[in-house]
Parts: structure tokens; sequence; C-alpha cells
């Protein structure tokens, strides 16, 4: 966990010099607004299919312009996948997902006007940042159960919620017209890189499909 602090200060920080930077006092009337909402599904790719269903998925971003063209965004976006059962690696012990992963991060977007009045645009977009899936912990529920009855009497019961938390890297591309529509994008989030409790066969891959709004 003391990574995954870490990693959202980082971010944090580096989205906040470009939010405070220079470039903000270069834009024209043409760069669109700083609010971004998506939603859609989200699609699990390779092995990430026989853990996480095809789920609902939504996401929002503050962005603050670089140029006219190009912007960066603080935000996140989050799924709601199925309850899947699954084993810890090398130990005999399955316990089960929870419905709420996701990614918060940083947002680089570069945007293409499609016509003369900016009507029609192409986005491209690229994230980084941390992901998330979130789990129920048995080993620690385990632990908890042997505790000495003073200690439960004495400290309050610890939550068996827990997550795996890693990287998360996003490629994806919109298509606009005016404020409103359409985006892909491909994600790839290695659940098993840092935690000893599954391994890269729990998977990494999917795909999200949406509508997206900007204002």
């Amino acid at each position: 966990m003391r990574l995954f602090y870490t990693l959202c200060l980082l971010l944090f920080f580096i989205y906040n010099c470009f939010a405070q930077s220079d470039f903000n006092h270069q834009i024209n009337d043409e760069s669109k607004g700083k609010l971004l909402f998506e939603g859609g599904i989200a699609i699990p790719q390779g092995q990430l299919k026989n853990i996480m269903n095809s789920s609902p998925a939504v996401g929002i971003w503050i962005l603050n312009n670089i140029n006219n063209r190009s912007s960066i965004g603080l935000g996140g976006s989050l799924f709601f996948p199925k309850k899947t059962y699954f084993w810890y690696q090398n130990q005999d012990l399955e316990t089960y997902t929870k419905p709420f992963a996701g990614m918060l991060g940083l947002r680089l977007d570069h945007r293409f006007s499609l016509s003369p009045q900016h009507t029609w645009s192409i986005l491209l977009n690229t994230l980084f940042g941390v992901g998330f899936y979130m789990y129920h912990d048995i080993e620690k529920e385990y632990e908890y159960e042997d505790w000495p009855e003073w200690r439960k009497e004495e400290e309050e019961e610890p939550s068996f919620e827990s997550a795996f938390g890693t990287l998360h890297f996003g490629q994806g591309l919109s298509l606009f017209y005016k404020n409103f529509g359409v985006f892909a994008r491909y994600n790839y989030a290695p659940y098993g890189l840092f935690t000893k409790k599954v391994n890269q066969e729990f998977g990494s891959q999917h795909i999200n499909f949406g509508f997206i709004f900007r204002r």
C-alpha cells in the first residue's frame, strides 16, 4: 500500500506542476472544457477472462490544457466486475474478488481536428497511474480467528478487504462531434506484479468501449 500512496502523490505532483505552469495562459477559445466524463463497458482479455466478466465502467477526469491541442488530466476510471473465486498462489486458500476495481492517475490527450469548424475531432489519449482490484483477504481473516480472546476484546476487528495494487497503462482513441463522442481504449495492469498471493496468470489486460462527454 505504501507504493500505491507514493505513486498517487507523485502523479498529483506532476499534474500540479502542469496545472500551475505558464502554459495555461497560452490557450485560446478553441480549446475545450475542463471536465471529461466516460461511461461504457470494460471487457477482459486473455487470462483475465477467468477472473473478470464484462462489466460497466465509468471515468471522470479534470483537465488542464498544455497548448491548443494537448491537455493533461488527473482522475480515474472504475469498473464493477462480478464476484469470482480464486486460489492464492502456492497456498491451499481460496477466496474471492470484490465487485470493485479501477485506476487512478494521469491522462495525456492530443486532439486532431477533422473539420474547419472543429465540429469533428479525434482525441488520442494515454493513461498512466496505479491500478487496483479489490478482493477478500481470507489469510487475514484466518489470522484474526487465531487471535486470543483478550486481543479481540481490546482491539477492533480488522478489515478483511484488500486490493492488488499495480501499475496501469492505457492507450485509447476517441471520436468527437462537438462535445460528445465514443471511445475505445486498451488497458494493461499486471495485477500479480507486486504481490505473492497471485501470479501473472491472474490476468492483466482489458479494453474499454463507451461514450464520452466533455464540458
